[in-house]
């Protein structure tokens, strides 16, 4: 695998906003949807 960066993974709980507002800043009251869109988008 020359050339290639490390590979990492983010586990995530879409259900916690705790979680996500330390992904992004100034998160207000958000849907699950929502949530699991942004982790999606990671």
């Amino acid at each position: 695998m020359q050339g290639h960066g490390p590979l990492i993974g983010i586990i995530a709980n879409p259900v916690s906003a705790r979680d996500i507002r330390r992904v992004v800043a100034h998160a207000g009251n958000m849907q699950i949807t929502e949530r699991a869109n942004i982790i999606l988008r990671l």
